[in-house]
């Protein structure tokens, strides 16, 4: 008797809180719990639902959980206000019409398409502008499929090429876009909003990336394009007044990106494909950039060799002016060039260029022979 006497008095007191109270306290709650929520009283049922609970940032549901009785993505979806961070796979035999009608805003969506799964693009083509009619997503991260059909894939990147309020996009695998995207085509592009843009660079997704590059040229500050090269892409990025970090492969033509007066970190990636004219590009390049504050060359497997000529040395170039303000330079060589621990192909060309990097404050290579350890001494790294 004592008991229920005094859970109706923690009751009664609770209920005395004022909503702004209460607010704070279920901030702290589950997904499960606000649902749970739902079922005490109408006034908790009313707050569980109060969008201040349900924007913040580690709010997350997923549609990809293997326990499917624990999965909240789809109530969510369907009585939540907004959420911060979603994650669907596309198509769903139940949820997909739910993925593309559902009144719930998320600021964050991650889109996987199935894989082999027939019409997966164009389902996720409509997920997408279903978030973009609602307002509220800054950040679109796409997952997609080697199967995915080429026709279907051009429209799905079109869409994504075309979403506007975006700060954030990042896109796995991306397929043949033949031609610009048609509002692009008639100057009807999306207004600049990206800061952060990831992708594949690629022949096929060559024409999709520059789209996206030149229709936010005015606010990326944080570019990424992994695994590839192409002839046009260096010119656009030379034209970004915002470009802070940049991660790239050599490109044709990167001596124009060292005029983008911003930019401050750089990650190069040398692959075994990586050809003499794009070397001696990315050396000018390095050359002119003395405003970089950090860099690090990745040389994958096979392209780690000492450089065939002067004009291709990436590491000589960076002190060719002594004027360098790098702080920190990371040199990273696959250990499968070699068997020898010892190996550090670039360790001459080092010891010539530190006594010419005047601000550099931390050097990281793969590995450090003896004749690299003895050749740095306060005379030959001054800071």
């Amino acid at each position: 008797m004592m008991n229920l006497r005094s859970h109706t008095a923690r009751n009664k007191s609770m209920e005395r809180l004022p909503n702004e109270v209460l607010l704070e306290v279920m901030m702290y709650l589950s997904v499960e719990d606000l649902f749970a929520c739902r079922l005490v009283s109408k006034r908790l049922a009313a707050l569980a639902m109060h969008p201040y609970l349900w924007r913040r940032e580690w709010r997350y549901v997923s549609s990809h959980v293997y326990n499917r009785s624990r999965c909240y993505a789809c109530p969510a979806l369907r009585l939540a206000p907004c959420l911060t961070d979603v994650s669907v796979e596309v198509p769903s035999a139940r949820n997909t019409p739910l993925y593309k009608e559902t009144r719930c805003a998320v600021s964050s969506l991650s889109v996987g398409l199935k894989e082999g799964a027939a019409g997966a693009a164009l389902e996720a083509a409509l997920v997408i502008r279903n978030q973009e009619a609602l307002g509220r997503m800054t950040s679109l991260h796409l997952f997609m499929d080697s199967d995915v059909d080429a026709s279907q894939a051009a429209v799905l990147l079109e869409t994504v090429a075309l979403v506007s309020g975006l700060k954030k996009l990042t896109v796995f695998n991306s397929f043949p876009l033949s031609e610009p995207p048609i509002n692009g085509v008639y100057g009807l592009w999306p207004r600049s909003s990206l800061t952060h843009f990831s992708s594949e660079l690629s022949p096929e997704s060559e024409v999709f990336c520059n789209f996206v590059l030149a229709a936010h040229a005015a606010t990326l500050e944080d570019v990424s394009l992994y695994e590839g090269t192409s002839t046009s892409t260096a010119a656009l990025l030379a034209g970004m007044p915002k470009l802070r970090e940049l991660e790239c492969c050599a490109l044709p033509g990167m001596e124009a990106v060292a005029a983008c007066e911003s930019l401050r970190e750089l990650t190069l990636h040398i692959t075994s494909d990586t050809e003499r004219l794009e070397l001696r590009a990315a050396a000018a390049f390095l050359g002119g950039a003395t405003q970089l504050l950090g860099v690090v060359l990745e040389y994958d497997e096979g392209a780690g060799s000492a450089p065939a000529t002067l004009d291709m040395d990436l590491i000589l170039a960076l002190a060719a002016t002594g004027r360098s303000r790098v702080e920190t330079l990371d040199i990273y060589t696959d250990p499968q060039d070699d068997d020898d621990d010892n190996f550090c192909p670039h360790a001459r060309s080092l010891l010539q260029a530190l006594p010419h990097l005047p601000a550099l404050r931390a050097l990281s290579v793969g590995c450090v022979p003896d004749a690299l350890l003895l050749g740095i001494t306060p005379r030959t790294a001054q800071a």
